[in-house]
């Protein structure tokens, strides 16, 4: 299904930038490691692994050599001059550099099942199981699910989870999919638990569950109109999520979004660069690469050592933009900080 974020916002469209981004395969890298010889492989590895060093959405860290590395970017998630504002508020939802994960729920379009055969499959490395996902939403929607959930991993160019909710229709002669595209900030293994969870509660699926990106899980429920009610049954855990989409945070989000990048694209008068620098003084930060494309901010790919010294992580300060910047996670410190505060690695 075609996306564009992050990750999928939901399993068949981005919302509407996904049609710009169709052709596109997501190969968007943030960060390379430059090591000193092959016997640091082990101990990047072991850094990420044991979260002494923790990689934002945003970032991959890769462990090959930086000789070796093919740097790569994707598409842009929008342009000022071709995209629709609703698709480019819908990215600024989405891709929100924001603590708040609610401002990241994005309703998505209706996606009917005939563009299955109209659009391109051919995005990133998850595409093929994305579209057999999409078919099988179909499927379970004509064998009388009305509430559909969908479990997106983590894993390849997604370096986060998406949980999609889909409500089937049928209308004018044919099914569609309409629903909600939701961040969700859980492991391979916490995403297959929470599938196996909905299953044991009921829901359906065509193939197995534990080819988790392909199965969509389906329930009937008595009244549609109440799937954030059903949905609060079967995910209490994320309901601060189900009462802010109740409560029309989700709506009064995408007016307050929408409102800004109307200003900001009077003011940038078609400079995609300045429309995003407007954006952000606006308070709309954007990340700058994702899953699926990247924006008109930062896009410099830094290099960085990390070497162990008496055991411990250390890595070099840069500064960019006149601004001292941890290599690892880009996060700005100030003069004298030994240690980043967000991702804990030793500075010098």
């Amino acid at each position: 299904m075609p996306q564009p974020y992050r990750s999928p916002s939901s399993l068949w469209d981005y919302v509407g930038p996904s049609r710009i981004l169709l052709n596109f395969r997501a190969k968007s890298m943030m960060r390379t490691v430059e090591q000193k010889n092959k016997n640091l492989d082990w101990m990047v590895s072991f850094l990420v692994g044991a979260n002494v060093v923790t990689i934002p959405r945003e970032q991959k860290l890769l462990t090959a050599p930086v000789e070796d590395m093919l740097i790569s970017r994707s598409k842009k998630f929008y342009d000022v001059n071709s995209s629709p504002d609703g698709d480019i508020e819908k990215v600024f939802r989405e891709e929100a550099v924001v603590s708040d994960t609610r401002k990241r729920i994005v309703r998505a379009d209706e996606y009917s099942e005939s563009r299955i055969d109209q659009d391109d499959w051919n995005w990133n490395e998850h595409a093929d199981a994305e579209r057999q996902a999409t078919m099988n939403a179909f499927e379970l929607a004509k064998n009388g699910s009305n509430l559909v959930v969908w479990i997106g991993p983590e894993g390849g160019s997604y370096v986060e989870g998406r949980l999609n909710i889909y409500l089937p229709v049928f209308k004018n002669g044919e099914w569609s999919l309409q629903g909600y595209g939701i961040p969700l900030l859980k492991n391979q293994s916490e995403s297959l638990k929470l599938g196996k969870k909905l299953i044991d509660n009921g829901g359906n699926t065509i193939g197995n569950i534990e080819d988790l990106r392909c199965q969509p899980i389906g329930f009937k429920v008595e009244d549609q109109k109440e799937w954030l009610h059903e949905c609060q049954k079967l995910m209490p855990e994320f309901k601060d999520l189900w009462k802010f989409i109740a409560d029309g945070g989700e709506e009064k989000n995408k007016e307050k979004v929408l409102k800004a990048v109307l200003y900001a694209k009077e003011k940038a008068r078609g400079n995609n660069v300045s429309f995003e620098t407007i954006m952000a003084r606006q308070g709309f930060l954007i990340n700058a690469v994702g899953g699926h494309g990247t924006s008109y901010g930062t896009e410099n790919v830094y290099k960085f050592k990390i070497e162990m010294v008496n055991g411990e992580p250390y890595t070099e300060l840069q500064r960019i933009n006149g601004k001292l910047i941890c290599p690892v996670c880009g996060e700005e410190v100030g003069e004298g900080v030994t240690v980043c505060p967000k991702c804990k690695v030793n500075l010098r």
